[in-house]
């Protein structure tokens, strides 16, 4: 994986890949600022993926840009982000996301049905005395 990792030469020039994959920085900003007007949207990111310029995206609208790239199959940006600090990235499929999510209820379902059990007991027994 490693000799096949994107090279881009800053944060800003991934992101851009991202954006224009994700179908242009209208369609991205729009779903960044969904308040603003597009034009307007879509130049609050084109500013915020120009170095030059003291804008910037949050974390969460990062993990967003990336996210829309990743649903048009384009995994290069996020592949080098997490290649720049050392990690080695894999595409999850949405089947697999899913899965993961209906484990992670049917466990918490189990345990509050335990929980519930168990203070449907406690409370019998604090009624009875």
């Amino acid at each position: 994986m490693q000799a096949d990792l994107p090279v881009f030469a800053t944060d800003e020039e991934a992101l851009t890949a991202a954006v224009q994959h994700a179908g242009g920085a209208k369609v991205v900003g729009c779903a960044l600022w969904p308040d603003l007007s597009p034009d307007t949207a879509q130049r609050k990111l084109l500013d915020a993926l120009n170095p030059q310029r003291p804008e910037r995206l949050k974390p969460s609208q990062v993990r967003l840009v990336l996210r829309m790239a990743r649903d048009r199959g384009y995994h290069a940006a996020a592949q080098w982000f997490m290649g720049e600090t050392g990690y080695e990235v894999r595409v999850i499929e949405p089947v697999a996301q899913a899965d993961r999510a209906i484990a992670a209820v049917t466990s918490a379902t189990e345990t509050l049905s335990k929980a519930l059990a168990m203070l449907d007991r406690v409370q019998r027994v604090r009624v009875a005395a």
